[in-house]
């Protein structure tokens, strides 16, 4: 099995190899000013901490190449693989949005400023 911590989330998951959730935690606690709920790191509890257990079989698994950021039987890098979804904005349109926002700050336009920060509030940004 294998321990993942999605520290952005604040959930840390054991996955067995078929991709199934052997249990799963979600951190409960939020900063006060900011609404975050971020894990730093999980370890997984060594054997012998439970000795009414047999020790299982370890399995080495291959180092994985930082430079290429891909795991062992991952589909091949496809940047142009795009599946788009009605209704939603993709991040072209937050770059443009920012731009904006950035050009508005250099002018000191506040007014602009302003209406563009409510706008992409209301977009849930």
């Amino acid at each position: 099995n294998s321990l993942v911590t999605l520290g952005g989330g604040g959930q840390i998951m054991e996955l067995t190899p078929e991709k199934e959730i052997v249990w799963e935690y979600h951190c409960p606690y939020w900063g006060k000013y900011m609404k975050l709920n971020y894990v730093y790191r999980a370890y997984r509890y060594p054997y012998d901490w439970i000795p009414q257990l047999d020790k299982p079989k370890e399995v080495a698994i291959e180092r994985v190449d930082n430079n290429d950021f891909r795991m062992p039987g991952a589909a091949p890098k496809d940047f142009n693989n795009v599946t788009k979804v009605p209704g939603t904005l993709g991040f072209e349109f937050l770059k443009a949005f920012s731009e904006q926002l950035e050009k508005a700050k250099e002018k000191k336009d506040d007014d602009k400023q302003s209406k563009l920060s409510k706008r992409l509030e209301t977009l849930g940004y």
